[in-house]
């Protein structure tokens, strides 16, 4: 029996109008030797059957698994990885998108790095609004644009990257799984683990996946998580660093963690100086420049007025010779006339 490369698993419950997004995404990849899993987390499944069979290529490639009870985010993620039998795995949530080329070249990546357990790719969030059955962008931006490559110090800052833009290595990342439930923050723990215990790749240029964020719709059935449970992603980072300092502190003493927060204060000290100084400086240029639009609205006054000056010559310049001679006459007789008063 032959097995995939790589196991696509979607998580889905009853948003159809992303599916059929998401589905066309995974369709149009130029690498072909996969399985899908859709983990119907809850939601109806016919809807989702009906989708499929309008595409029959895919369809021949996909288990529609359905969970009659959700088991949330981190369990339909967990089911997935279980039902995975490819060497790679991906997680393409329903509501984002692939480049054609994204399992093509991190498959290549995977291959040609064996000591790797993962690799992403560069990053676009989209921000859009949903209108119905279409989707409307409003901006877009690369997620974190300055990094051009993943390392555990990058991981323990934040979450570097996300599931739409990773590949796994399926039994690496198996043994890696993060132990308990957590409804969001799953994807950084992974990673956590897997940059701890060896190299975790990336693939700098173009971007190959595509986050898309709904920053307008805070529902829970059809916002994004990183918009819907906001609070919620701040709160379990803040209990899972302390968990970890916990443990360290437990056994290696107070010390170290002193020392580095005494650094981390007064640099949040110079930071908060130096934005003081920054917002200052932004109130002095914001005078500045309405000085500056002020001075261009007196130049430009100045200009029409020159202009109206230079067209006020060329008239003159223009009205006839006779007319220059009475008016020369005219004068010459009203000083005449003003000087015989004057003697009588």
């Amino acid at each position: 029996m032959s097995f995939p490369q790589v196991s696509i698993i979607l998580r889905t419950k009853n948003r159809n109008r992303f599916l059929r997004r998401a589905l066309e995404s995974i369709d149009s990849q130029v690498f072909t030797d996969y399985e899908l899993l859709i983990i119907n987390d809850g939601g109806a499944e016919e809807p989702i059957a009906q989708l499929l069979a309008e595409k029959s290529v895919l369809s021949q490639k996909t288990r529609l698994i359905t969970n009659p009870i959700s088991r949330g985010r981190d369990g339909a993620w967990r089911q997935g990885v279980h039902e995975a039998s490819g060497t790679f795995y991906a997680v393409h949530d329903d509501d984002d998108t692939w480049d054609p080329e994204f399992l093509q070249k991190t498959t290549d990546f995977l291959h040609a790095h064996p000591t790797h357990s993962a690799v992403a790719v560069r990053l676009e969030v989209i921000a859009e609004e949903q209108n119905g059955d279409d989707f409307t962008e409003l901006f877009r931006w690369i997620y974190q644009p300055h990094d051009n490559y993943l390392s555990l110090g990058n991981f323990l800052r934040a979450n570097k990257t996300v599931p739409i833009a990773t590949l796994y290595r399926t039994e690496a990342a198996r043994e890696a799984m993060p132990e308990g439930n957590f409804p969001v923050v799953e994807d950084w723990l992974l990673n956590l683990s897997l940059a701890l215990k060896g190299p975790f790749g990336f693939i700098e240029g173009k971007p190959l996946a595509f986050w898309h964020q709904r920053p307008n719709d805070f529902s829970a059935d059809t916002g994004n998580s990183i918009t819907s449970l906001s609070q919620l992603h701040q709160q379990l980072d803040s209990q899972i660093r302390d968990t970890y300092l916990r443990e360290y502190v437990s056994e290696y003493g107070l010390g170290l963690v002193l020392h580095l927060s005494g650094l981390h204060e007064r640099l949040s000290c110079k930071l908060d100086r130096q934005e003081r100084e920054i917002a200052d400086l932004h109130r002095q240029m914001q005078s500045l420049s309405e000085e500056i639009r002020t001075l261009n609205e007196y130049r430009h006054t100045i200009a029409n007025l020159s202009q109206q000056m230079q067209t006020l010559i060329e008239d003159l310049r223009t009205i006839p010779r006779p007319v220059h001679t009475m008016v020369r006459l005219s004068s010459a007789v009203i000083r005449k006339a003003r000087g015989w008063r004057h003697r009588n």
